[in-house]
Order: structure tokens, then sequence, then C-alpha cells
């Protein structure tokens, strides 16, 4: 799905738990990748990635800004390699 920055504002306020899903934002359309991208493509495309795994875990990829502000938000926060975790667990190739 593809959703405007108000429709995603929207979207996040009516949600309360996200699992296994997958939000990229690109400041240019042209480059959001396909669902069907390798988690490497994904990761190289998107300005912005959060990935939900499940209740108690998730990603998130940016800019330095943003990631000060989501450390600042959430109290039990590491640093990991995006390489050695799946973004997801639907069907994709790696």
């Amino acid at each position: 799905m593809l959703f405007s920055f108000d429709e995603l504002a929207s979207f996040a306020s009516r949600v309360r738990q996200a699992i296994d899903g997958l939000f990229v934002a690109c400041h240019r359309p042209n480059r959001l990748p396909q669902r069907s991208s390798t988690d490497a493509a994904i990761l190289e495309r998107c300005d912005i990635l959060v990935a939900a795994i499940d209740s108690s875990f998730g990603l998130v990829s940016a800019p330095e800004d943003v990631l000060s502000r989501y450390e600042a938000w959430f109290q039990d926060v590491e640093t990991v390699d995006l390489q050695d975790v799946a973004l997801s667990t639907w069907p994709r190739p790696t």
C-alpha cells in the first residue's frame, strides 16, 4: 500500500500493534522498493525503514537525527547490523 505522510499518520493513530509489518519511506516515490525485493535492495532504496518483527522487537533504519529521536522515545534500544536480521517473515528472495 502506498500512503502519503498524512495517511500514514492517520493509520498509525489507529494501530495499537503491528506484527511482521514493514514500513518504508522514500523521499522520491520512484525509489520505493517492491514487496518482492531483497532485504538488501529495500535497505538501499529507502530513506527510513521500520520493521515490526513481533510485539517486542522491531528494527529502525533512518538518518541519525531520526534515530536519536527514536532512541529518546524508547527505553530498550540497541544497535544491530541489519544485515544479520531478516526484515520480515513473509517469503521474499534473500
